[in-house]
């Protein structure tokens, strides 16, 4: 009976590191388009993608957080 419980928390965990890994491969996605596509200067777009990846990052800490102290 404790490894039914075991393994409802895989699917869970499972869960939840597919949402994250969606979430990172379209801003991946999002990033080369950016990239390739802007006709802003290299400077810009080094900017633009920095802010980018510092929002994503702190999203996901703030996600990660929030669902930590629910439980």
């Amino acid at each position: 009976m404790h490894s039914v419980g075991m393994e409802e928390h895989l699917d869970g965990t499972s869960e939840k590191l597919t949402a994250i890994g969606t979430i990172v491969a379209v801003f991946l996605i999002g990033c080369l388009s950016l990239y390739l596509m802007s006709n802003l200067s290299a400077e810009k777009k080094k900017q633009h993608l920095e802010e980018l990846v510092s929002q994503l990052i702190h999203s996901l800490i703030q996600k990660v957080y929030d669902e930590n102290a629910i439980e």
